[in-house]
């Protein structure tokens, strides 16, 4: 991003503008949001032990009753 002001603020061609910037930037974070989900999210995926994707119930126990009212 500092690099965006600089090039703005500095002397530069006219290709240079913040619409170009804004082009720039809605496709990177859109490729970045879609990389980083995929990446990330098979990674974890992957890593996540079995037993957490199985739907198990813990073990209960029946409560006893006592002999007193």
């Amino acid at each position: 991003m500092t690099i965006f002001v600089i090039a703005l603020l500095g002397e530069h061609p006219a290709t240079v503008s913040l619409a170009g910037m804004a082009h720039n930037l809605l496709w990177i974070t859109l490729g970045n949001a879609l990389a980083g989900a995929m990446f990330m999210g098979t990674g974890y995926w992957r890593d996540m032990p079995q037993t957490l994707t199985e739907k198990t119930a813990p073990e209960t126990k029946p409560v006893e009753e006592s002999g007193t009212a």
